[in-house]
């Protein structure tokens, strides 16, 4: 087995680069600190056996560089994926985020809100959700992502539209 010993000044920038990558990685993470350093370290050993002295380079810094990009794109990927999350996940977050918003604020919008919620149809209901949930950035774009996942057509999305609307102003 061959055992490699990592320098003090290694297992440092190792360290900080794993805190700062925490830090900067989209919540929820399922990232843990050891295992971030885990990933350092092997990171370590691998650019170890690729480095070669010959190239006008430290092995420090052609580590550094390594590390700096290994960590950069593990934070890029957090926030392309976590995009991503089933729907459950995003739904369960949402009526937390609900709940707190309406708990801190006002109470009775939380109750209107609820009110609202039980008067709606199941199709209704059904295309708030969605809508709510849609990744899209744009009111059309939201739109759009729902009609097709809910198979509507533009006729019927206006009328879900036009009933919801309606028992909002009630």
């Amino acid at each position: 087995m061959n055992t490699t010993t990592i320098e003090p000044t290694f297992i440092k920038l190792i360290k900080t680069y794993a805190q700062v990558a925490l830090k900067k990685i989209r919540k929820p993470t399922n990232h843990e600190l050891n295992d971030l350093i885990n990933d350092g370290i092997i990171l370590f050993i691998n650019t170890k056996e690729k480095y070669q002295s010959n190239k006008n380079c430290s092995l420090k810094t052609f580590f550094i560089n390594i590390l700096r990009n290994h960590f950069r794109d593990m934070i890029v990927k957090s926030y392309q994926t976590s995009r991503h999350f089933n729907n459950d996940i995003q739904k369960e977050n949402y009526y937390k985020y609900l709940e707190n918003k309406y708990k801190k604020a006002d109470p009775s919008k939380l109750a209107y809100t609820n009110i609202l919620l039980s008067s709606l149809s199941p199709d209704e209901k059904q295309y708030t959700e969605k809508m709510l949930l849609s990744h899209s950035t744009s009111m059309n774009g939201r739109r759009e992502e729902t009609r097709k996942s809910l198979q509507l057509t533009v006729d019927q999305e206006e009328s879900i539209r036009k009933n919801i609307f309606m028992k909002i102003q009630k």
